[in-house]
């Protein structure tokens, strides 16, 4: 193949990697440009049907393709936002509101004297000769971190966030859970493993399997009710495949016969 040239060798090499490139488009490429669409519409439960006259319905949504169409329901099809960055406009104006970026503005200025001092110490560092000790300038900034978080009121500005600005209290209970959980849970697995991995351990292959066999059973089992409930909701697979062979679909998951 290193001699070929033109178009067979061209074609050769489509041929080979085609499948994956149409795994790659169907499976990664087709999902997200799907979601990113739909964000932009009012699809909800009241609407979700398209107008397959939309072009762009027409193009992603499935139902609307030949071989998938069906009716429409009795529902308002859902359609493009007007303006079309609406939910993305309501969805800021929740999560950064004006009180919520004032709090965090007064944050800010708590820990610009922190950072000073540490471009400071960096400048220094470069020298020879330091006029003023490290120490001194770490303690001159967080005494006037504390100065500026007195007068901007820093108590009340961490209650004005918990009250209008969910996203920085979410994003921060997260970031503190992971500093906390990950240590503990290393730690934990580490002596374990430790503990399992010892020669005086008698029956460590029954004490290995014990310990991975929850974590794996109920991860299986999340996977499965997941793949079950795609293949048999009202528009999954299975009743895709059956309005292909003009069957009438079934509501399998909420027809208790």
């Amino acid at each position: 193949m290193v001699s070929w040239s033109g178009r067979k060798k061209a074609l050769t090499i489509i041929a080979f990697i085609a499948p994956t490139l149409i795994g790659i488009v169907m499976f990664n490429i087709y999902p997200i440009l799907f979601n990113v669409y739909i964000s932009f519409t009012n699809r909800n439960q009241y609407h979700p049907n398209p107008n397959c006259e939309d072009t762009l319905s027409g193009i992603f949504e499935p139902s609307c393709w030949p071989m998938f169409k069906e009716s429409s329901g009795v529902s308002q099809p859902y359609r493009l936002q007007d303006p079309v960055f609406q939910n993305y406009a309501d969805l800021i104006g929740q999560l950064f509101s004006a009180p919520g970026m004032i709090a965090i503005g007064k944050f800010v200025l708590v820990f610009i004297p922190l950072i000073l001092a540490s471009q400071v110490n960096k400048y220094y560092d470069k020298r020879i000769t330091r006029p003023v000790s490290s120490f001194v300038v770490w303690m001159a900034a967080l005494v006037l971190a504390v100065l500026i978080a007195w007068l901007v009121d820093a108590p009340g500005a961490m209650n004005t966030l918990q009250a209008t600005s969910d996203f920085f209290v979410v994003v921060f209970r997260t970031l503190l859970f992971v500093v906390i959980t990950v240590p503990i849970n290393y730690i934990f697995g580490l002596v374990l493993a430790l503990v399992l991995n010892s020669n005086y351990i008698k029956g460590r292959t029954f004490f290995r399997a014990i310990m991975v066999i929850p974590w794996a059973a109920s991860t299986m089992f999340i996977i499965m009710s997941l793949v079950w409930q795609f293949f048999f909701r009202e528009q999954g697979t299975v009743n895709q495949i059956l309005k292909a062979f003009n069957i009438e679909s079934v509501s399998f998951l909420t027809n208790p016969t």
